[in-house]
């Protein structure tokens, strides 16, 4: 397991390093819900071990553009499991001009963390019709400006799943295409 680079490498460092090297702002996906401590994840206790861990990310790697969380397997109006606004002021001092957003809602586009970005709700890259970036404050920062400039953010896998595996090609050019105008054509960012 710590064969790589004599168990010294930082992943971390060398994407960011990269995507310096190459004027992208880098941007992470570090989700809460943290499937190795399962159980933890539903005692306030576990609040802290991820701000610790965040506290490595925002202050140990330089500047970086998006936090995007995921409130996976957090029960509908149970915003008390995940601390958010303990999460979102340690990126604000840590990272000023870092965004932060994801997770999703009980229907099209409500929205249940935040603050700065929204996530649609599917996992297909299908946007709606009427996908205003201007909505709703987050239901985790009631207290913000109501409507907030709250940009939606679609996902969706190139490949079967989210994880590389050999076995598994790439979705079609003409499937990319498609994807991109049931998404950035409905104003989501992809």
């Amino acid at each position: 397991l710590l064969a790589w680079r004599n168990g010294k490498g930082d992943v971390i460092k060398d994407f960011v390093q990269s995507c310096n090297s190459l004027s992208v702002k880098p941007s992470f996906y570090v989700s809460p819900w943290d499937r190795n401590y399962y159980n933890m994840t539903w005692k306030d206790s576990y609040n802290q071990y991820y701000i610790d861990t965040l506290k490595v990310l925002t202050r140990g790697y330089g500047p970086f553009y998006q936090l995007w969380w995921d409130g996976a397997n957090a029960k509908h109006n149970m915003q008390h499991y995940y601390d958010w606004h303990t999460f979102v002021a340690e990126l604000r001092d840590s990272q000023p001009a870092s965004i932060a957003g994801g997770c999703g809602g009980p229907k099209h586009y409500d929205t249940d963390c935040g603050p700065d970005t929204r996530w649609y709700g599917n996992e297909q890259g299908v946007g709606h019709e009427t996908a205003w970036a201007v909505y709703k404050p987050s239901n985790a920062f009631p207290e913000l400006p109501n409507p907030s400039y709250v940009p939606i953010y679609c996902d969706v896998s190139i490949r079967k799943g989210w994880f590389w595996h050999a076995n598994e090609k790439p979705k079609s050019l003409a499937w990319l295409k498609t994807t991109y105008l049931q998404t950035v054509g409905m104003n989501c960012a992809l």
